[in-house]
């Protein structure tokens, strides 16, 4: 992603009065439509707008239209921009240690959260925007550790970065303002139905690295079996 957003491409949550990012396809889908295009949304890209529709977590924290009305106050996409910059920067990091501790497995980077939908509160807000983000391969234990320990200070680097912007920290998060990065192997993924996939999907991931297409497969994989699992669900129902 080398540009955060385009404001006229924004689509809004049903009952969530957000105004989010939405995924790739669907933007390439309203460029052609604004064109004058027919289109069709896939059935994967259905299946992954009514996860991001659904989310949990924005439900709970956004009961009623006018919650979401009132954040979107808040909200400050040239900040966004910035975060997405030091993701970025981050994810440079990422490889290149990576490439130190084992260039013969290639990895995945993921955004997430907040900064990967667009939601970043101004930069002085008491209780600063996160960075989320999530590194996924065939990575073991010991590899995890290494690369834990290698992007520390990277990691450290852009929290002071994000705090320095912000005067009073007021937050309920034990970390706020924190560069938040998950290192999973691919099967932790792809257990139980590929629930922890679909929660990045619910959560609007975006690649910011993905040269072998380890991410690109989990997710077309655990979109595609989302009508099974409705399936299977009405069984036990029954």
């Amino acid at each position: 992603m080398h540009k955060y957003m385009n404001k006229e491409m924004l689509i809004t949550l049903p009952r969530r009065g957000l105004r989010v990012i939405p995924p790739q396809e669907t933007q390439q889908n309203m460029l052609r439509a604004r064109a004058g295009e027919i289109v069709r949304w896939s059935d994967n890209e259905k299946r992954r707008l009514k996860l991001m529709i659904n989310c949990s977590i924005l439900e709970k924290r956004y009961p009623t239209p006018q919650a979401g009305e009132d954040f979107m106050q808040q909200v400050n996409y040239e900040w966004g921009e910035e975060l997405l910059g030091m993701a970025n920067e981050a994810t440079e990091e990422i490889v290149n240690q990576w490439q130190k501790i084992n260039p013969n497995k290639n990895i995945a980077v993921l955004l997430y959260g907040s900064v990967a939908k667009g939601l970043v509160k101004t930069p002085d807000n008491p209780d600063p925007s996160n960075i989320d983000m999530a590194v996924i391969g065939d990575i073991n234990s010991a590899e995890r550790n290494l690369l834990f320990d290698a992007i520390r200070p990277k990691r450290e680097e852009i929290q002071n970065r994000i705090l320095n912007n912000c005067p009073i920290v007021d937050s309920d998060e034990q970390n706020p303002g924190n560069l938040g990065i998950a290192i999973q192997a691919t099967s932790k993924l792809t257990n139980n139905n590929f629930g922890q996939a679909r929660g990045y999907i619910t959560a609007g991931a975006k690649i910011l690295h993905d040269s072998a297409g380890i991410w690109q497969k989990i997710e077309q994989d655990a979109l595609a079996q989302m009508d099974q699992l409705k399936k299977l669900n009405g069984k036990k129902k029954h």
